[in-house]
């Protein structure tokens, strides 16, 4: 079995330090998108570990690739192969990007088996300073949640986020039922509201011109 994944880079259309934490670290607030511009990993059956990088200067164990799959139990019996394209240390988040690609291969089933991880505690000990599912509240509350699913179930997700006086936009032209929700998620001025007829072209135009408002997450 053999399989590609691209591994994306990214890029900050805003970067905000809020503060300074304890450990010394500080809390940011960015709007990140991902770009076309990607690594690639390769993924073959093998009868042990292994892995090989392009650049040869990245193919030690501290590579998050490396530490990704050892972070498996048990670690998966493959033959990992990473072409770099991603420049490094230019805070594109290659290496990030590369480290999740063995996570979602992992959550796939590309390595033959299952994994009953915790996957957020897993990629918090790689280094993400947070990690979450869509129902996961967010470290601080929310002035506006944009919803592009059609999940009406996500919106008493999105209401518990906000800080009072936040909306909740509704940007697919179709959505699920609504299920319902106490009162208490709308209570302190919170809405509720949709957008007609918006395109996922609409949120790339809205990202992009994020960073000139400024619009802060």
């Amino acid at each position: 079995m053999r399989m590609t994944i691209a591994c994306p880079a990214k890029i900050n259309l805003t970067l905000e330090v809020v503060g300074r934490r304890d450990d010394g670290y500080h809390t940011l607030r960015s709007v990140m998108v991902p770009l076309e511009l990607a690594d690639e990993m390769q993924i073959a059956t093998s009868h042990q570990f292994s892995f090989s990088c392009s650049d040869p200067t990245l193919a030690g164990d501290d590579n998050l690739v490396v530490r990704a799959a050892q972070a498996l139990e048990p670690v998966p019996d493959c033959a990992l192969t990473l072409r770099k394209v991603i420049p490094t240390q230019a805070g594109l988040g290659g290496g990030s990007s590369d480290a999740a690609a063995v996570l979602r291969a992992a959550m796939a089933g590309a390595f033959g088996r299952s994994y009953a991880a915790d996957w957020v505690a897993l990629a918090r000990s790689l280094g993400a300073v947070w990690a979450g599912a869509s129902d996961t509240k967010p470290p601080e509350e929310l002035d506006a949640a944009i919803i592009f699913a059609p999940a009406g179930a996500l919106i008493p997700t999105a209401l518990n986020a906000l800080a009072p006086g936040g909306s909740v936009v509704c940007a697919g032209i179709h959505m699920s039922d609504i299920p319902s929700f106490p009162y208490e998620l709308l209570w302190h001025e919170r809405m509720v509201r949709s957008v007609a007829n918006l395109t996922r072209q609409d949120g790339h135009e809205f990202l992009e011109l994020a960073p000139q408002v400024p619009v802060r997450t």
